[in-house]
């Protein structure tokens, strides 16, 4: 309801300030999360989230995953491609774009990958199927044992990219990929990655400075949103 009032007014979901076009941020606030998001070790993802209302980046996954928002997603996909980019990250060569399974029939994953291949052109298929159990139901230790199988056969060797809006503790990107056969690679691409992550996971992020960046030396365009 919060966003939904702010949209209708059209002013910033952080600070309240008046956007003056159809977007989420004020000019400053929009500066400010894409240098976070640029700045961010974890090339696969943009933000950390909290578990929590207070933060609005929990806000807007939870919006996401409820109703359509194509500036959010827009938005979300253009800075995960402009940051491997700008952190020299090399992208892979024609993939197949893969949108996470959901056991709840929701299909946020699906409208991320999707916006990806429009930016791309790149192919998307959605051949991944997962069990009719919500994640939320369960314990730290059952999400490790996500089954995922595919629905139909995947045609010749093909890198892999992955879509989902959260990692939690990569149980579902572990789960995918291990009914991959005979790929070329295999990449994991989502937005947002939860504070809450195993340091034993391969999917989750570690302290480990992968580069040194500083986001002032680019000149970020920021274009319509």
């Amino acid at each position: 309801m919060r966003e939904r009032f702010f949209s209708l007014l059209r002013v910033c979901c952080i600070c309240g300030a008046n956007t003056g076009q159809n977007s989420l941020y004020c000019f400053g606030c929009r500066t400010r999360e894409e240098q976070l998001a640029l700045s961010e070790r974890a090339g696969d993802s943009l933000f950390y989230i909290s578990n929590s209302n207070k933060d609005h980046r929990y806000r807007q996954l939870i919006g996401l995953k409820e109703r359509p928002c194509p500036i959010l997603v827009s938005w979300l996909m253009r800075l995960m491609l402009k940051k491997k980019v700008l952190w020299g990250m090399e992208l892979p060569n024609s993939p197949l774009v893969v949108p996470a399974p959901s056991s709840t029939g929701r299909d946020h994953a699906h409208r991320l990958a999707k916006e990806l291949c429009e930016q791309t052109g790149w192919e998307m298929q959605d051949v991944l199927e997962k069990e009719m159990q919500t994640q939320k139901a369960r314990s730290q230790y059952d999400r490790s044992e996500v089954q995922v199988s595919l629905k139909e056969n995947m045609p010749g060797k093909r890198n892999v990219v992955l879509v989902d809006d959260l990692i939690t503790t990569g149980s579902t990107a572990r789960a995918c990929e291990k009914v991959f056969k005979n790929i070329k690679s295999f990449e994991v691409w989502a937005p947002y990655r939860s504070l809450l992550l195993y340091s034993e996971n391969p999917f989750a992020i570690t302290q480990q400075d992968e580069k040194d960046m500083d986001c002032n030396t680019f000149n970020i365009s920021y274009g319509q949103w």
